[in-house]
C-alpha cells in the first residue's frame, strides 16, 4: 500500500532487538509523529502501543508512510503485532479502525489487545 505523502520530511528508523520506533520530522513543526513497537513475547508476538501524528500535520499522508514502513519491518520478521484503539480529539475508533483495517490489522480474541496482525506472505 503506497501513502500519497503530501508532506516533505525525514524518516529515520531505531530498530532494536526489543523496540522498534520510526520518527517521521517534518522541518518547521515542533511535533514528530512517530510508531513505536515493543517486544512482548519470543515466539514472534510484538506489542503497539502508539501511531502518533501531531494534529498540525495531520492527514498528509504520514500516518500512512509510517505504517507502510512498519508493514515493511513486520512482514520482513515474520512479526505477529497486537495492539489498542486510543480514540483522542478527532480521531474517533470508527476512523481509527478503518485505518488499521487497511493494514491486515483485525479484531483480535485476546482481551489485551483490540486488534492483531499477522504477518503476511511476501509478493515478489
Amino acid at each position: 500500500m503506497a501513502s500519497m505523502l503530501t508532506m516533505e520530511g525525514e524518516l529515520t528508523k531505531r530498530i532494536t532487538k526489543d523496540c522498534i520506533t520510526l520518527v517521521y520530522c517534518v522541518p518547521g513543526h515542533s511535533g514528530l509523529a512517530s510508531a513505536t513497537i515493543e517486544k512482548i513475547c519470543d515466539d514472534g508476538t510484538w506489542f503497539f502501543p502508539r501511531l502518533f501524528v501531531p494534529k498540525s500535520i495531520r492527514n498528509q499522508g504520514i500516518a500512512s508512510l509510517l505504517m507502510d514502513e512498519l508493514i515493511k519491518i513486520l512482514d520482513d520478521n515474520k512479526i505477529t503485532l497486537m495492539g489498542g484503539i486510543y480514540p483522542t480529539g478527532d480521531l474517533d475508533y470508527d476512523r481509527l479502525t478503518t485505518f488499521y483495517r487497511k493494514y491486515g490489522f483485525e479484531e483480535s480474541k485476546y482481551e489485551t489487545a483490540a486488534f492483531i496482525r499477522y504477518p503476511q506472505a511476501l509478493v515478489s
